[in-house]
């Protein structure tokens, strides 16, 4: 009596253009055997219609095109680059004012908020381009003029 693995053998027909797909999917994930790759795509196949059917139960719409970024609102607010240094200089030393011993990343961070910038420009780099203005609205209030 043969032993029971537990497993489920199925077979698959594939065409000839199918089967050189699945070749290039093994190769691109590092050489794996078609049987392992197709078991791979039945899993993440599997997940995506259970992932649709979640949707349908909340009333989303399952469509890979009505995804969170096609019904975002347009971005409202200014690039860093259009924003005058002195009105920079001018906020930070409002957000230094507030604030005075917050560390200048997150002073930079509120300078920006005030500024009302658009949200991809809240990110390291314009950070760290508005930290000197930081910094040096932090030493204008410490020293009397």
């Amino acid at each position: 009596m043969a032993r029971r693995t537990g497993r489920i053998e199925v077979s698959a027909y594939l065409t000839p253009e199918q089967a050189r797909d699945l070749d290039e999917y093994c190769k691109k994930e590092g050489g794996i055997s078609r049987s392992a790759a197709l078991r791979a795509l039945g899993i993440k196949q599997l997940r995506y219609a259970r992932w649709q059917e979640r949707l349908k139960v909340r009333g989303r719409n399952p469509s890979p095109r009505a995804g969170p970024i096609a019904s975002r609102p347009a971005e409202v607010g200014r690039y860093l680059l259009d924003v005058r240094p002195e009105e920079i200089y001018e906020t930070a030393i409002a957000a230094v004012r507030r604030d005075p011993d917050q560390i200048d990343r997150i002073l930079a961070a509120r300078t920006m908020k005030l500024l009302n910038l658009a949200q991809a420009e809240f990110n390291p780099r314009r950070n760290a381009e508005v930290q000197p203005f930081v910094r040096d609205a932090r030493r204008a209030i410490q020293e009397p003029e």
